[in-house]
């Protein structure tokens, strides 16, 4: 379940996930993080997974929400979603997520420290600022 989510003043969307986490709090998080960012045409968010996160998906389960996390975040012409892991599943996870999304534009990576995720989204903003695709 999320935990906290804020917008920065710089508005990057932070969120921390903790606690049981089902499908349908992944799919209320989606909705919730479009709502946040409407009017937007980029997005950049932290995710970052509390020591407490516990995952209750199914396989089935787990590939939809990487479906859904692909169509939400196709609806932006340029963002970065950077995760903070704490588990090695959720790093695993994370990192097949990055080999699926096929959006040049938006740029998903998986940190184990919340500095240096802030770092690479500075980054990418960076870039994008210039103009530079994520998988340039």
């Amino acid at each position: 379940m999320i935990k906290q989510r804020r917008r920065e003043k710089d508005n990057l969307i932070v969120t921390h996930f903790g606690g049981r986490h089902t499908y349908h709090d992944a799919l209320a998080a989606l909705v919730g993080l479009l709502e946040l960012n409407a009017g937007n045409d980029h997005i950049y968010e932290i995710v970052i997974n509390d020591d407490d996160l516990k995952l209750d998906f199914t396989e089935q389960e787990e590939k939809m929400i990487t479906d859904k996390v692909i169509s939400t975040f196709e609806q932006f012409e340029r963002g970065a979603l950077a995760v903070v892991a704490n588990s090695d599943y959720i790093f695993g996870l994370t990192r097949m997520l990055t080999a699926t999304l096929e959006n040049e534009l938006i740029a998903i990576s998986v940190f184990r420290s919340e500095a240096l995720a802030r770092k690479w989204i500075q980054e990418m903003r960076e870039l994008h600022k210039k103009g530079v695709r994520s998988t340039d």
